[in-house]
């Protein structure tokens, strides 16, 4: 264990594992999941709906600054942007859904 602590060994058996970074980003947005879903229906959604906004953003800029990091990429290879590119679009449904964050449409 000490070994693959220092980078000396890998005991890592299942290379099909998620990045540490997307299996944070997939928990939250479980979280927001859970919360929408809860609140949604209630009065509380009204209540909350600056909370559910800036959590919100806080995920899509957490995404962008998965995408800008050099070094992450070359490890995880492409697995890291298609797991990006689908919590992005896991994010965008809730929005669509919940209207959470109102996009300003040109006309």
């Amino acid at each position: 264990m000490v070994d693959h602590i220092y980078g000396r060994t890998n005991i890592v058996t299942n290379s099909k594992r998620p990045h540490v970074f997307i299996k944070e980003l997939q928990l939250y947005i479980d979280f927001l999941t859970e919360q929408l879903k809860q609140d949604f229906n209630t009065e509380q959604f009204d209540k909350r709906k600056k909370y559910f906004t800036s959590f919100y953003q806080n995920l899509m800029e957490g995404i962008s600054y998965y995408r800008q990091l050099k070094g992450i990429e070359s490890r995880s290879g492409v697995l890291l942007g298609k797991s990006l590119d689908k919590a992005e679009l896991k994010l965008a449904s809730l929005n669509y859904q919940y209207e959470i964050e109102r996009q300003n449409l040109v006309c």
